[in-house]
């Protein structure tokens, strides 16, 4: 389209119809891009947006607590979903694009990590000193079963606290 976006008065230049039709355009352009930046931004932020997320069993607690609730209440504007899952169930929801982010242990290093860890947590002067940093010191499970059962009650644990800080828990 050819028009012109000024012409010469008396007193200068002013925009014609199409200069000013023209001026416009361009505003609402950069309001835009200003929208565009902005929302971009929000994303590389993580203002805004959501995760699911897959933990392995022994995961939940080293990461929930200490990391994902202080995440959460920093970003309300995030929704998470955490599953809990076997690492063949992480390894599906992650190749199935149902899960973000998986961190996961094979089941074999499980077994020697709980062998390890409870041969450690039998020993008193290692309860002594994790109980002088106020960890609680539970007995050592023996067996999956165990791991399992504790595992649900501290997933209805961490659920009531996403409830507490308004958000609700994936099933």
């Amino acid at each position: 389209m050819r028009a012109a976006a000024e012409e010469r008065r008396g007193r200068g230049v002013v925009p014609t119809d199409a200069g000013r039709l023209l001026a416009t355009y361009a505003r609402r352009q950069l309001d835009v891009q200003a929208t565009f930046y902005a929302e971009v931004d929000k994303l590389r932020h993580a203002s805004r947006g959501h995760v699911d997320m897959v933990l392995g069993e022994g995961m939940l607690d080293l990461f929930f607590e200490p990391l994902i609730a202080d995440f959460v209440r920093g970003h309300p504007q995030v929704t998470l979903a955490v599953h809990v899952a076997s690492t063949a169930g992480g390894v599906d929801l992650i190749a199935e694009d149902r899960a973000h982010i998986g961190l996961e242990t094979p089941n074999e290093i499980v077994e020697r990590l709980r062998a390890s860890v409870g041969h450690a947590l039998r020993q008193p002067d290692v309860r002594t000193r994790l109980g002088a940093e106020g960890r609680t010191v539970l007995q050592p499970f023996a067996t999956q079963a165990q791991a399992d059962a504790y595992l649900a009650a501290q997933i209805d644990r961490y659920a009531r606290l996403l409830k507490e800080i308004d958000r609700e828990p994936a099933r």
